[in-house]
Parts: C-alpha cells; sequence; structure tokens
C-alpha cells in the first residue's frame, strides 16, 4: 500500500511538471511564428560563370606562293619547330635557269654601257678622219693638175676633175663635222643606263622569287594538320600545314551582353571542364571585346529578341599538361570580392514596389525595419549595406505583412 502511494505521487508531480511546461510554452509565442537568420560578417565575392573553347594564341596556316613539286620535306605532323625553322623545299630549277638567263642578259647591258660611254661617236670620227687624209690626198692631186696643165702636160678637163672631187671631199668633211657635233653621246648613255638598271632590277625580282621555293614556319609551334596532295604538287595559296603555339593558350567566351559590363582586364580566372579530369587551371580576362554580335545567326531571330554577345579573351596561365586546342571548357570569373563585410541570405531582402530594398529584424520580439542597400553577391548570399550590427535577427522571406512593430516570436525559440 505505502508503494502505491509514492508511485501516485511521483506521477503526480511528473503530470504538474509537463503541465508547467506546456503552460510555459504557451506563454512564450506572441504573434507570427517567424523563421530568421543572423547578421554576420564575413567575405564575400561576385563570380560571372560562362563555358567557351580554347584556343592556340597564335595560329598560322602554312602556304607556297608558287606552285610546284616538292624536293624534300623535312617535317611531319606532330613535330614541334621553331620560327623560321625549314619546312620544306620546292624544286627551283627553272627559276635558277631564269637566273642564270638573267645575270647573263645583266652583263651584255653593262658592255653596252662601257662601249657607248668610252666610244660615243667613234665610228662617225673615224669616218671624219678617212676624209680628211682623202682631201689632203685631193689638195696635192689638184695642185700637182695645175701646174702640168701649165706646162702642157694636162688637159683642162683633168684640172676640172681633180677641183670637183676636192670640192666634194670639203662638203663630205662639213657634213662630217655637222654630224658629230649635233649627235647626243649623252642620250645614249642614259638610255643604256635604264636598261642596265632594268635588267637588274629583274635579277634582283627573280632572286627574290627564289626565297619561295624554301618554305620556313611562321611561328614556334606544333604541325598539328598536313595537307600534302599524293602527287606531291603543292598549289599556290593553298593550305599545306596548320602549325599552332599549343603551349601558350587562350579561352574564347562569348559572354551575354548584360555580364560584360562586369568585367574588367586582369580578372582572375579558374577554368574547369568534363575533361579535364577534375583539374583547374588558372587564367586572366585578357581582352574584352568591343562589338557585339547576335548570338543566333538569323537574322528574323535576332530581330526578335535575340541576345547579343561579346567576345571575351581569357589567358590560360602556362604549366598545364591536360588542355589542348579545341576543348570545351568552363571558366569562373571573379569580378569582385570583399572582407569583413555584412552578409546576408538573398531570402532576407524585401523589395518593395518603388525598387528600394529592406530588411526587419526582431528586437525584443518586434519587428523593426531597416532600409539598406545591397552590394555584391554570390549565389546565395548578398553584401548588405546599412545600420545592421552583427548577431541581429533577421526575419527570413518577409511578405508584405511583415510591418514594423508587429509582435513576432522566433521559430527557434519554440
Amino acid at each position: 500500500m505505502k508503494k502505491k502511494v509514492i508511485i501516485g505521487v511521483v506521477v503526480l508531480i511528473i503530470a504538474i511538471v509537463i503541465g508547467l511546461k506546456i503552460k510555459g510554452g504557451q506563454s512564450k509565442q506572441v504573434g507570427l511564428v517567424v523563421d530568421t537568420t543572423q547578421v554576420e560578417k564575413g567575405s564575400i565575392s561576385s563570380n560571372i560563370k560562362s563555358t567557351g573553347v580554347i584556343v592556340s594564341m597564335d595560329k598560322r596556316d602554312v602556304m607556297s606562293d608558287v606552285e610546284e613539286q616538292i624536293q624534300k620535306m623535312y617535317v611531319k605532323r606532330g613535330d614541334k619547330v621553331t620560327k623560321d625553322q625549314l619546312l620544306m623545299t620546292l624544286d627551283d630549277s627553272s627559276m635558277r635557269n631564269k637566273i642564270r638567263e638573267s645575270e647573263i642578259r645583266l652583263r651584255i647591258e653593262e658592255e653596252n654601257l662601257r662601249k657607248t660611254e668610252k666610244g660615243g661617236n667613234l665610228e662617225e670620227q673615224i669616218s671624219l678622219d678617212n676624209l680628211e687624209i682623202r682631201q689632203k690626198e685631193a689638195e696635192r692631186e689638184y695642185q700637182r693638175s695645175s701646174e702640168l696643165y701649165q706646162a702642157g702636160g694636162m688637159t683642162k678637163v683633168e684640172v676640172d676633175k681633180a677641183r670637183d672631187t676636192l670640192d666634194q671631199l670639203n662638203n663630205d668633211i662639213i657634213l662630217a663635222k655637222d654630224k658629230i657635233n649635233n649627235n647626243d653621246k649623252q642620250s645614249d648613255i642614259n638610255m643604256q643606263r635604264e636598261r642596265v638598271e632594268l635588267s637588274r632590277i629583274e635579277l634582283q625580282n627573280l632572286k627574290k622569287d627564289l626565297a619561295k621555293y624554301t618554305i620556313k614556319s611562321p611561328i614556334s609551334g606544333t604541325i598539328v594538320d598536313t595537307k600534302i596532295s599524293e602527287s606531291g604538287i603543292v598549289e599556290a595559296r593553298k593550305m599545306l600545314m596548320s602549325i599552332q603555339d599549343i603551349d601558350n593558350l587562350e579561352m574564347i567566351i562569348n559572354m551575354n551582353e548584360y555580364d560584360v559590363g562586369k568585367l574588367k582586364v586582369g580578372n582572375p580566372v579558374e577554368i574547369t571542364g568534363d575533361s579535364l579530369q577534375g583539374k583547374k587551371y588558372k587564367g586572366q580576362v585578357k581582352q574584352i571585346g568591343n562589338v557585339a554580335k547576335a548570338s543566333l545567326s538569323d537574322e528574323n531571330q535576332k530581330l526578335t529578341g535575340s541576345e547579343n554577345t561579346i567576345e571575351i579573351k581569357i589567358s590560360v596561365d602556362k604549366g598545364n599538361d591536360i588542355l589542348k586546342p579545341g576543348l570545351s571548357a568552363k571558366a569562373d570569373i571573379l569580378t569582385n570580392k570583399k572582407d569583413n563585410v555584412f552578409v546576408l541570405p538573398y531570402e532576407t531582402i524585401f523589395t518593395q514596389k518603388d525598387g528600394k530594398k529592406s530588411i526587419f529584424v526582431v528586437e525584443n520580439n518586434k519587428v523593426k525595419k531597416i532600409d539598406v542597400t545591397t552590394g555584391i553577391g554570390d549565389d546565395f548570399k548578398v553584401e548588405v549595406i546599412g545600420g545592421l550590427k552583427e548577431g541581429q535577427e533577421v526575419i527570413l522571406n518577409p511578405t508584405e505583412e511583415t510591418v514594423e512593430g508587429a509582435e513576432v516570436t522566433l521559430s527557434k525559440e519554440l
């Protein structure tokens, strides 16, 4: 009997304690029950994520300026080459024959120039000298004929003939001298000099063209593709090889025009990708394009509101062993970062109809409205600027029914 009484007393005590707890709990709830989070300081960063493709910073197609048979190949696909390294030579025998012919023509023209400068009117002068010799002989003949005529040893006809011969030679000498005096020797020399110069220019051009039969690498890099016909004959201005500098890479992104304004040259970038085996690579924003282009190629789609994009180039830090030109990749671009600032979840921000923003804190079970502005944000939290204090309880998901002065109870206190 005594044992039953003790048990009954214990049960009664337990019931009283439970009742008091229930009553006490009911007395704590005031108004609406709200979920809250505490104001805290921390670091926050703003990032833009996008996708793009890895490309070589320098790539060139090797072409020939002439159509000719390949003489010798010095490289193959996959080889690494340096700038100006010999890649192939073409058959240059016909070009070398043209050069030899041009050299001979130049020597002939130079010899003609020397003769012109040295000789000038040589033939005319020789002719004049001969006329003067004949003139002296004609004078002596005329003198002898006249003396013989006086002595009766020669007829008048013979004397007149000697006189006519002398007169004719005198006229020929006058004409020869006029011809020499009127001949423009300098004009002939100038014309021959021009012929020499033309021959020299022709030879220089042929020697310059000879260099086209030796094909060298325009850059340092790796031969990633070759297109050599089975006949071994290369066509002019057709791609023979493609060389890329695969040690210096960059990433190309076509970014939405609305995000481009947040970027700056030098922004750090983290590069990842499905094909990169979980590795992460570093880079920086290298160049922001100046021209926007429609993200949709169809003009009709463009007119109906397609988004414009701007090309962004991201340099990739060296030291990677997996990134290759042509691979797709993801870029996480850090546009801003702040430390020791107030950060709150987006769910705490209430945007009013006029665009102003505010938060609601709980003090002594009553709502207090604080107007704020927001700064940078990530996917989950945002920087909040206003009259905040660390440790304040901020209401999550406030509505228009959340008004200043209203009595509330924190859900975590129940």
